[in-house]
């Protein structure tokens, strides 16, 4: 088979009123491995992501190694972790894009919000982060890698569970004998001002109408070297609700004078009342929006926009009760981890309509 291997590049264009940009850098990407950590001189295949490493076109080496299919039946009582039967590699990730110089000053984020095992990031060559983390996001400030106005390369290595600590949660499973990495879930690259939402948490209290917002702050100025140097900046938070699909605006909370400490988190949280609050349900499931915003010197410097529904959930005994209501919960599990070594397995668990049909 022929394969015209062609650089990766994205362009993209960001407005300057923007507060929040965010560029999706989902799809295919070069990919190539290697035996020792360092980065292939030359990538002859190509990957998806979000997917995980036996999507490479063409396949991996090993790829019979990982996806047995056994012509009698094997009896084991359990499978160890570290009992491996292939040669553990380092897997590479490149793309390449272009960031407009208008936009030097701003914070550049990356976000990788799921990769195992073991992921390492390297920017123009620098090294910007390492992690470990399998199942939660991993987020890179980049700002001080980036070549604005100019190509940038992004270079992202992913190792083998094999190589995993002990402390890291990385699904040990006595009943499964591979472990697949790559990077399986979306890649982002966020632009924004210096003081950024990093998270929120919205709490609903359905009986009262209101909502308590939680933001955490991240801010990405300097922290203090020389003496005299600023710790904190003095930050606003506006949190606006809205009904989700008639886009009515039902409340809005104000927080000023938030000292947000440099180069750290700071959580603030302000009571929201809701005007004419129309609860969740299943029967019901009627949506919230909400639309944060930091503001610096009175300038909007980053928004980010969630949902919700207003409902109260808890548990009285042995039963569960929303909106004062006795509910039933039926549910089950989804092996997810097991299902990645079968066979045909391919890309389904990121295929949004298989995904749908199988859940329902």
């Amino acid at each position: 088979m022929k394969i015209l291997l062609i650089s990766l590049i994205v362009f993209f264009t960001l407005t300057a009123e923007a507060q929040r940009t965010v560029v999706d850098l989902n799809g295919t990407w070069e990919f190539d491995r290697t035996e020792k950590a360092f980065p292939p001189k030359k990538f002859t295949r190509t990957i998806p992501v979000p997917g995980l490493i036996h999507l490479a076109e063409p396949r991996i080496d090993d790829y019979d190694i990982w996806f047995k299919r056994p012509e009698t039946t094997e009896t084991k009582q359990a499978h160890g972790v570290y009992d491996i039967d292939y040669v553990p590699k380092y897997n590479w990730y490149k793309k390449i894009l272009q960031i407009d110089k208008e936009h030097a000053g701003k914070e550049i984020l990356l976000r990788i919000r799921k990769s195992q095992y073991v992921t390492q990031v390297y920017i123009n060559g620098i090294d910007v982060s390492t992690s470990i983390e399998c199942y939660t996001p991993i987020e890179i400030p980049i700002s001080r890698a980036v070549k604005f106005g100019e190509e940038n390369e992004i270079l992202i290595k992913v190792g083998d569970r094999y190589w995993l600590p002990p402390h890291a949660a990385g699904s040990t499973d006595k009943e499964k004998e591979h472990y697949l990495p790559g990077i399986w879930d979306d890649v982002e690259l966020i632009v924004s001002g210096k003081v950024q939402v990093n998270n929120t948490l919205l709490l609903p209290d359905a009986g009262n109408g209101k909502v308590k917002a939680k933001i955490r702050l991240r801010s990405y100025f300097p922290q203090q070297i020389m003496y005299g140097d600023p710790k904190f900046d003095k930050v606003a938070l506006k949190v606006e609700v809205f009904e989700k699909n008639s886009g009515k605006k039902t409340g809005e909370g104000i927080l000023e004078n938030i000292e947000a400490r440099r180069e750290h988190f700071t959580v603030a949280e302000v009571d929201i009342d809701i005007s004419d609050p129309h609860l969740w349900s299943p029967d019901d499931p009627f949506l919230y929006h909400t639309k944060t915003t930091v503001l610096l010197n009175n300038e909007a410097i980053d928004v980010q926009e969630d949902q919700f529904g207003l409902r109260d959930f808890e548990r009285r005994g042995k039963y569960f009760y929303l909106n004062d209501k006795k509910i039933l919960l039926r549910g089950t599990n989804i092996t997810l981890q097991r299902f990645f070594k079968d066979p045909d397995c391919s890309n389904l668990a990121w295929d949004p309509e298989w995904v749908k049909k199988l859940i329902i």
